[in-house]
């Protein structure tokens, strides 16, 4: 038999890969603004400011924090949004796909085709 032309449903292949490929994009990106700063405090320090530096540092630990907090809480409300919508859609296309496997099933079967 030779090899079928169609292709998965999104729903049962590549719309798993992409949920998984957003949340490791999401997440591994949520806390580059804070490593970013951190060079730049580092250049600070590194060109001989000191009192530029710890000022900066001060400053720092409430936008690390804001940034940090900011960044956890929408990525776990994006991130819970997310799986909610896959997860209230995919019965639902299950559902649909299994129905017209049987009608199809029926169907040949009534007509004997193979």
């Amino acid at each position: 038999m030779e090899k079928q032309p169609a292709q998965k449903s999104y729903v049962f292949d590549k719309g798993y890969r992409d949920v998984g490929a957003t949340f490791a994009t999401t997440w591994g990106n949520a806390f580059a603004p804070v490593i970013k700063e951190m060079g730049r405090l580092g250049r600070i320090f590194a060109r001989g400011k000191i009192i530029s530096g710890i000022f900066t540092f001060f400053a720092d630990l409430i936008v690390f924090g804001a940034i940090t907090l900011f960044n956890v809480l929408l990525n776990t409300i994006i991130s819970l949004f997310l799986i909610a919508v896959f997860l209230l859609a995919a019965p639902i296309v299950y559902t649909g796909f299994m129905l017209v496997w049987l009608a199809d099933l029926i169907y040949r079967a009534i007509n004997k085709i193979n």
